[in-house]
């Protein structure tokens, strides 16, 4: 049986973060100059909360803290931004009055329409000659790999 040194193991690694980085500056890269033609002035963060609360209508603001693992500071600041531009709107949560239920507003549903038109625009690229088992391949190893860091972290906090 073939087995890797660690030497060639911690190369391989190394190849796999360094693909990992050029495909997500990549796709910033080409999401960012999507956004500016269509004036869209909101951070990666404003983006990524948008479509949060698209596919989780009505989480609360604990839910957006885990989704992005950012601190409650952070995220708090960043509802404010996203209430005062009209793009979300907050609601006490019916079994927790301490707690707020966020959902889009019909200005952030279309803003969020608008991304999600650029992101499948810039994934049909990056997938381009990829088949259908291939992408379904890669989908099981990127959550793999999301697995094995979520369960790292977990194992970092006991």
């Amino acid at each position: 049986m073939l087995t890797m040194s660690t030497k060639n193991m911690k190369n391989l690694n190394d190849a796999v973060l360094e693909q990992f980085f050029g495909l997500m500056h990549q796709f910033k890269s080409h999401m960012h100059q999507a956004l500016s033609t269509d004036n869209f002035e909101l951070g990666p963060i404003g983006a990524q909360a948008l479509g949060f609360f698209e596919s989780n209508p009505k989480a609360t603001q604990t839910d957006l803290i885990g989704y992005f693992g950012r601190d409650k500071a952070q995220v708090t600041r960043l509802l404010k931004q996203l209430e005062e531009r009209g793009l979300v709107t907050r609601e006490v949560h019916a079994e927790d009055r301490r707690s707020h239920r966020i959902q889009l507003t019909a200005a952030g549903k279309a803003l969020q329409a608008t991304l999600h038109k650029h992101k499948q625009r810039v994934a049909e690229k990056m997938m381009a000659d990829f088949d259908a088992k291939e992408r379904a391949t890669l989908i099981a190893l990127l959550g793999r790999m999301r697995a094995n860091v979520a369960n790292s972290d977990n194992n970092c906090h006991n």
